[in-house]
């Protein structure tokens, strides 16, 4: 996953890439086609990747160990499921995910979280004993 934020004072970009690991809790709502849930849960994220871009001035100078390798969060938001055949399912999620960590380590800029608002659409196959 690839988060960024741009600081204009400093005409700086920032580019973040993590791999990220979520263990979100399906609460599903009363029973309708297509189904519909709430998902929250925490988030871990493990940081690969760190690009600045721009005139670089100040605490920043390119220095990408200035970041956490790991960032923690949680996660909230929404999905439907619909039936497309007793094998297949399409799934929609739309998630907030909010950082609870500074993703810094400057302290005059504590404040610098990861905040991401993600769509996802996939295939979901039932696996498992089904019926009675």
């Amino acid at each position: 996953m690839s988060k960024g934020a741009r600081d204009l004072s400093r005409n700086l970009e920032l580019i973040l890439d993590y791999i990220e690991f979520s263990g979100l809790t399906v609460i599903t709502l009363p029973p309708r086609a297509p189904s519909l849930s709430i998902l929250i849960g925490p988030v871990l994220a493990f940081k690969v990747k760190t690009e600045l871009e721009g005139l670089v001035s100040g605490s920043y100078e390119s220095n990408s160990s200035d970041f956490n390798a790991l960032d923690y969060g949680i996660a909230v938001g929404i999905g439907t499921q619909m039936a497309i055949s007793e094998a297949m399912a399409v799934k929609a999620e739309l998630l907030y995910t909010w950082g609870i960590r500074p993703i810094n380590k400057i302290s005059e800029s504590a404040d610098m979280t990861n905040r991401v608002i993600s769509f996802t659409i996939g295939l979901g196959f039932p696996y498992g004993k089904t019926g009675g």
